[in-house]
């Protein structure tokens, strides 16, 4: 099952929205409070909306998809609560949207629980209108993104046996230490790419081409 959770991040193309969710066919669809907002203007209806009502602005009534109200004040941000009914209901593939933005801390917090995601053998990623961003333990094939940059960060102290293929700037066997800035920027150079690694996780960001 797929799951599509829209956030209160920046989406400033409806559109955009409307189209990536399209494109992931989702089976279920979170509005992470505020969330629910950047889904009606882009005229699409969640099947539930989750949070502490914060930055919605006016709840709805009369609605015909579920509402599930939490405190202003707990322990957990309002991404984590849609995925954590997302793992509860089964869904084994979670797209994020409206997950980051000029909230520099939520942004990074919710780049963090794609590892929670990861953990549970979730195929997880985040999309902005510029980025897609995912994790990458072992292996990962991509597809389709002739000319697209790629950055790799590690989120391990050390990850090591980075292999790439596919790209401008090809990796055999190497090692990359947090901190290190080596992996930002490489380019694609074929429709069909790989990244891998032997130990420790990996932190990939697909920018746009004009970037």
């Amino acid at each position: 099952m797929k799951c599509l959770i829209v956030g209160n991040g920046d989406i400033k193309d409806d559109k955009w929205l409307s189209a990536k969710a399209k494109d992931f066919r989702p089976d279920f669809i979170i509005a992470a409070d505020g969330g629910y907002n950047r889904l009606k203007n882009a005229g699409m209806t969640p099947d539930l909306l989750i949070g502490d009502f914060d930055s919605i602005g006016e709840i709805p009534e009369n609605c015909q998809f579920e509402i599930s109200k939490y405190p202003k004040e707990k322990d957990f941000t309002d991404i984590e609560l849609a995925i954590e009914f997302a793992l509860a209901k089964g869904c084994e593939s979670i797209c994020l949207a409206g997950a980051t933005g000029s909230r520099l801390d939520h942004s990074i917090a919710n780049i963090l629980l794609l590892r929670k995601l990861l953990k549970s053998s979730i195929e997880a990623k985040i999309i902005d209108e510029h980025h897609e961003i995912f994790l990458v333990k072992r292996r990962k094939s991509l597809y389709n993104r002739n000319g697209s940059l790629l950055s790799l960060l590690p989120l391990d102290p050390i990850v090591s046996g980075i292999c790439l293929r596919g790209f401008k700037y090809p990796l055999e066997n190497a090692t990359l230490e947090m901190g290190d800035t080596r992996g930002i920027s490489n380019v694609s150079i074929s429709d069909d790419c790989e990244i891998s690694a032997e130990s420790g996780i990996l932190l990939a960001i697909i920018a746009d081409k004009t970037l």
